[in-house]
């Protein structure tokens, strides 16, 4: 099929030197007991709990998870509103406390849209580490919607390109765009940045707790009781 080929072809070319740089950033984090947040809106936000608690996954992010902010049949286009639009930064900013020496990784396929933006300017303003997972390819054809003309790709201290191009869909038939990319890439990025961390310093995964005796486990690792 070609899709699969072409999403083989595009993993492929996934830059795995900036990984490894990301990742650095990373283990400084860990080994400061600072926080690693992820954030994404709309379909992004799929990839903020893709490595949360996840079988094979590490105990260090956090995701920012507002359910407004992702795609739900009870008003599926309201995510796109609230990422045109920096008002919603201050439910951000009262639900999670962001601190001097965290790392955001802040998840926009464009990197165009006024929160990520705002949000991203205001956290490195702070004293964060900012890592961009987007596409490079639609970034460099979009204008910001932000007041500042700046984009994600601008403000990163580190900018993963997820290799998807501009409008995400990869095939063309009959004349229509269609298949996206970005999830899958962006997914093989954040678990290329785990390989990445455990080759360089010791983290015990969460195991799958659909296998018999991984529930204690995992609690554990989450600094939790089975209470």
């Amino acid at each position: 099929m070609n899709y699969i080929n072409e999403v083989l072809k595009r993993i492929e070319s996934i830059d795995q030197k900036i990984i490894d740089r990301a990742s650095d950033i990373l283990i400084d984090a860990i080994k400061n007991k600072k926080k690693i947040w992820l954030f994404g809106t709309g379909h992004s936000a799929l990839l903020s709990i893709e490595v949360y608690t996840r079988a094979g996954g590490l105990n260090i992010y956090h995701p920012v998870y507002f359910e407004e902010l992702m795609v739900t049949d009870f008003d599926p286009f309201r995510s796109t509103e609230l990422e045109r639009d920096g008002a919603f930064l201050k439910e951000i900013f009262h639900k999670y406390d962001f601190q001097n020496g965290d790392v955001l990784i802040t998840i926009s396929n464009s990197g165009r849209n006024y929160l990520n933006v705002e949000m991203a300017l205001q956290l490195k303003e702070k004293g964060l580490t900012i890592i961009g997972l987007g596409s490079k390819e639609h970034s460099e054809v979009v204008t910001s919607r932000h007041h500042s003309a700046k984009k994600i790709i601008d403000i990163a201290d580190i900018f993963l390109d997820n290799k998807s191009p501009s409008g995400d869909a990869i095939l063309t038939i009959k004349n229509n765009k269609y298949c996206p990319i970005s999830t899958i890439t962006g997914s093989t990025i954040l678990h290329a940045l785990t390989e990445c961390i455990v080759s360089k310093i010791n983290i015990d995964p969460f195991n799958s707790s659909n296998l018999d005796g991984n529930d204690q486990a995992n609690l554990k690792k989450m600094g939790k009781k089975n209470n």
